[in-house]
């Protein structure tokens, strides 16, 4: 957690439009982490975050075959629905990974 608050101080919305790889990088790590310690709305909030960053930082436009930081995050929240029981929304996010 002192870590994002340091990335978020280094890398500040206001001089990164669009987030910074550093710092998406971090929100996923500890989304990821929350996920393993089963602390699922915590990890879902910043896995997402994750997501929208990442889609900013490598837009298809750019990256026709997606890249494969956004494709992790993608996967790891469509695990975290797969272990909450939702699976429509599991299957929404694994197959996205292909879809891109």
């Amino acid at each position: 957690i002192i870590a994002l608050e340091m990335y978020r101080k280094l890398y500040p919305p206001e001089k990164y439009q669009n987030g910074h790889p550093d710092l998406a990088d971090c929100i996923k790590n500890l989304g990821s982490s929350y996920l393993f310690q089963r602390r699922y709305s915590e990890a879902e909030k910043l896995l997402i975050e994750a997501i929208e960053m990442y889609r900013k930082l490598y837009p298809p436009e750019e990256y026709q075959n997606g890249h494969p930081d956004l494709a992790s995050s993608l996967f790891d929240l469509g695990f975290l629905y797969l272990l909450q029981g939702q699976f429509s929304e599991a299957k929404n996010y694994t197959l996205s990974i292909w879809k891109l």
